[in-house]
């Protein structure tokens, strides 16, 4: 139990502050960001109707919903995985 409360505040110390610093400092992400605003500008220029507008703005939320869960859960699974592999290394010493 006491392990589980050490990793979660290690993973939330990583994932509420280093996590931004690479984000930051990363080419690939900062590319899909500025497409992404480009492509939201643009969405913003079309016009639609206040249902389909709501309709779009649910269907993107669900989606960035799902991506930011998928990532949260991918981020712990590879923080678990390092530990894991530093404490076999460990054993191997």
């Amino acid at each position: 139990m006491k392990k589980d409360i050490v990793l979660e505040e290690l993973f939330s110390t990583r994932i509420n502050h280093a996590l931004e610093l690479s984000l930051a400092m990363d080419e690939n992400y900062n590319k899909v960001v500025k497409k992404e605003e480009i492509l939201l500008n643009k969405l913003g220029k079309i016009k639609l109707s206040n249902k389909q507008r709501l309709a779009v703005d649910r269907a993107l939320s669900a989606s960035n919903a799902c991506s930011a869960e998928y990532g949260r859960i991918a981020y712990r699974q590879g923080f678990q995985d390092a530990i894991k592999l530093m404490a076999e290394l460990l054993k191997l010493m």
